[in-house]
């Protein structure tokens, strides 16, 4: 076996296990909320992300980085959003929204200093959240040492994380040490005339991440190495 084929094969290797390894993902089914208050994951999903409670929901997630992937639909009300008094989305406290805010028209986040972004809601167009909880991440003493939470609306998943600017970065209103199946919910507000379908819904943590995985140490060696035996080769011929 040729150096340059061995040195592929650390590439392939090096890519196979270091880099998009497969570390813990529970993809959630979809769910469309028709009611009014909150629905938490724990009373509507099986652990395996499936609907029903033969096996109810309990994952729990104390360390690392957790990413929440949510796709959300306003439908109904004859294609015309409601904001007379309504709110809704995903909420992983049941105080806290992202998606609709209060009487909004544009896609936002509630309890991280409340904010709007620029992208617009509207009915019947999906709008795609990702929420990372940087859980090992304190804040600092201005913000009383709260975990850091980035969120992007509407990235590209096909890309890296770090081409991706959030859309809010580090809001350290998060004063919890993990993020379980009771806290994760969905949540409608004061009789909402459109029906919220949440879709492509995944959490992603331990290693894992909706982006495209950054390229490992290892492989970044590797294909380092790779070059450099290529280089030589070529100059051999010659």
């Amino acid at each position: 076996m040729s150096v340059l084929t061995r040195v592929a094969l650390l590439v392939a290797c090096a890519f196979s296990t270091a880099s998009f390894s497969s570390a813990a993902v529970i993809n959630f089914a979809d769910y469309t909320k028709t009611t009014d208050g909150n629905q938490p994951f724990s009373g509507l999903y099986n652990n395996d992300g499936t609907l029903g409670q033969s096996d109810p929901a309990s994952f729990s997630i104390d360390e690392g980085d957790a990413y929440m992937l949510f796709s959300l639909t306003f439908s109904g009300n004859s294609g015309v959003l409601d904001t007379t008094e309504a709110f809704g989305g995903w909420s992983h406290s049941g105080g806290d929204i992202f998606g609709q805010r209060w009487e909004q028209s544009v896609a936002g986040i509630d309890y991280y200093g409340g904010a709007n972004s620029s992208t617009p809601i509207v009915a019947g167009t999906p709008v795609t959240y990702v929420v990372k909880y940087k859980l090992a991440e304190a804040g600092t003493a201005d913000d009383g040492d709260k975990n850091q939470v980035d969120i992007w609306i509407n990235p590209d998943l096909n890309a890296l994380e770090s081409t991706q600017t959030p859309t809010f970065a580090d809001r350290g209103k998060w004063n919890r040490g993990e993020i379980t199946a009771n806290y994760f919910q969905y949540r409608m507000g004061n009789l909402h005339a459109n029906d919220l379908q949440f879709t492509n819904v995944g959490l992603y943590y331990a290693g894992d991440t909706p982006f495209v995985p950054e390229p490992s140490s290892l492989a970044l060696s590797a294909i380092a190495v790779l070059s450099v035996v290529g280089f030589g080769t070529r100059r051999r011929k010659k």
